[in-house]
């Protein structure tokens, strides 16, 4: 149906059907994509590699599409096929791993999709994971308590992650706050997590209402002019500020 002789430009596309919200075309152009690419991926690794670029993007359009189950299935062949890939680079191409997404994003995407298909003991199992190869990822905390997992070591994790965020951005028109992953996560979905986590451990509630009063705090900051919209460069900006007075040692 599609054409599909360049791999590299079906997955641009695919990927660009999907940012306009042409979900749909993106899945079945995805599929077929996915499908193709099983029956080639023994040819050499630049066949493997596009064949798990397209699984991660049609698992992802799947949660996008509210279809769980359907998306697990591709799951399993994309932990398949990723870790034959990334077993083939560790060793012929160790310098390369770098460059490819960690395994963590994946575990992350699976139990979303877990829990979109009401499977909440095996999403909790899946965020754990995911938790335990990406570095205070507040991004994956935040979804397992808008998902419903709200037990005691969630409610700390999320708190902990936050504690080591990178900042508050406004980016087209939108809050978001940068995840210590370096992923950008929307401040709506956090201050919700946030209060999730307030209401549902004792422990954490004084912290999470002051992190909510921060969040709120930085947008008004932002909007007002007092500090830059991006976190980078106001990170980069108080860095520049003296640290002490010249004038005092006079």
């Amino acid at each position: 149906m599609f054409g599909m002789s360049d791999p590299a430009q079906t997955i641009q596309q695919i990927e660009r059907y999907s940012a306009e919200g042409r979900l749909e075309l993106a899945e079945v152009m995805a599929t077929e994509f996915c499908q193709l690419m099983l029956t080639k991926h023994q040819e050499d690794v630049q066949q493997l590699v596009y064949l798990v670029k397209g699984l991660r993007l049609l698992c992802s359009i799947h949660l996008q599409r509210n279809k769980g189950p359907e998306g697990l299935r591709w799951m399993k062949k994309l932990h398949t096929f990723r870790n034959k890939l990334y077993k083939y680079l560790k060793k012929n191409a160790p310098h390369l791993l770098e460059s490819l997404p960690s395994s963590g994003e994946d575990y992350h995407l699976a139990a979303n999709l877990f829990s979109q298909s009401g499977k909440k003991g095996a999403a909790k199992k899946m965020y754990k994971k995911s938790a335990s190869i990406l570095i205070k990822p507040l991004e994956v905390w935040s979804d397992a308590l808008l998902n419903g997992i709200t037990d005691t070591s969630t409610c700390n994790a999320m708190v902990e992650s936050f504690e080591h965020h990178k900042g508050v951005s406004r980016v087209n028109g939108g809050y978001f706050v940068m995840s210590r992953t370096g992923t950008q996560v929307e401040i709506e979905a956090i201050k919700n997590a946030l209060e999730i986590a307030q209401q549902a451990s004792n422990k954490v509630e004084n912290q999470c209402r002051e992190f909510i009063i921060f969040l709120e705090q930085e947008i008004l900051r932002i909007d007002a002019g007092e500090r830059a919209a991006n976190a980078q460069l106001e990170s980069a900006l108080q860095n520049l500020q003296p640290k002490h007075d010249y004038y005092e040692y006079g």
